[in-house]
């Protein structure tokens, strides 16, 4: 009885394809497996010029993990996909398209039918690394049509990358742009989630626990504290670890470079410091968690 029931499903799935722009939602595991593998492709696709997909190891655990596929069909033609996992409800673990405008404008649809309330979400701003955490914790990709709005930013000033996510623009005082992309979190709490684990990861936590080093040299402890703060996020910025610093980097940053500049005097070594302080403040920005509401 299953069988004929899941039999029926997939011709139910084929017959709404024939449309032209239909949402189809998969949640039987018989009729995943007939577009699991293009639906692996294109994320896969997606994902290339950004750090890869993430979501699953390969295509065998997108499968075995993903309690709903979504599916945007464009005149018969997949134009763009979402895979879902059960974790407290179905979270997001991956999203994508075929790079045209009508697998944006699909990317664009899935995601408006999931927001019920888009004036109730957070957002924040990221790239890079930490991109990766925001995407283990399930922050929910924002279109990158979205961006000059979201942003503030007129609309010249920011290129749209073909995946429909990502997005490019000038940060600070480079003059190269920067790739970057909007996500969506439901609560503050899975934020601080993120920022928590990122400066777990990168050693940090002890900074933000206040177990610093004593005093080196001929400085005092406060000083030492304060060079050891600016060289530590300086090896994150040079080394591409991290592109923005969390809350409690920045707030750290600030109180370094305010001693420093107390005990600049005619110390050359402090001096630079002090310099390379201010230069990290310029270049990189803040993740900073904001309310959708605020921005539409």
């Amino acid at each position: 009885m299953k069988n004929y029931i899941d039999k029926i499903i997939a011709e139910e799935i084929k017959n709404a394809i024939k449309n032209d722009n239909v949402i189809i939602n998969i949640t039987s595991k018989d009729s995943m497996r007939n577009y699991i593998e293009e639906v692996w492709n294109m994320l896969l696709l997606s994902y290339k010029e950004n750090g890869g997909f993430l979501g699953a190891i390969n295509m065998n655990a997108l499968f075995k993990n993903a309690s709903l596929i979504t599916l945007y069909n464009n005149k018969g033609n997949m134009a763009a996909c979402a895979v879902y996992r059960k974790m407290d409800g179905n979270k997001i673990i991956g999203i994508g398209c075929d790079q045209t405008e009508e697998g944006k404008e699909g990317i664009k649809c899935i995601i408006q039918r999931d927001i019920e309330n888009f004036a109730d979400f957070y957002w924040v701003e990221a790239s890079g690394a930490v991109e990766h955490w925001i995407q283990k914790y399930r922050g929910f990709p924002i279109p990158n049509i979205y961006a000059p709005m979201i942003l503030n930013k007129k609309k010249e000033d920011i290129q749209l990358s073909k995946d429909g996510l990502h997005y490019s623009r000038i940060i600070g005082v480079s003059t190269e742009p920067m790739t970057k992309a909007i996500y969506g979190f439901r609560n503050e709490a899975v934020f601080d989630l993120v920022t928590k684990d990122i400066e777990n990861y990168l050693g940090f936590v002890n900074v933000v626990n206040n177990k610093l080093k004593e005093a080196v040299f001929d400085y005092s402890k406060e000083e030492s504290n304060a060079m050891y703060v600016v060289d530590l996020i300086n090896e994150y910025y040079n080394n591409r670890m991290i592109d923005e610093l969390t809350p409690h980097m920045y707030k750290a940053l600030i109180a370094s470079i305010n001693v420093l500049k107390k005990s600049s005097g005619q110390n050359e070594t402090i001096k630079s410091y002090t310099e390379i302080g201010d230069f990290l403040l310029s270049d990189m920005e803040v993740l900073k968690l904001h309310k959708m509401s605020d921005a539409i």
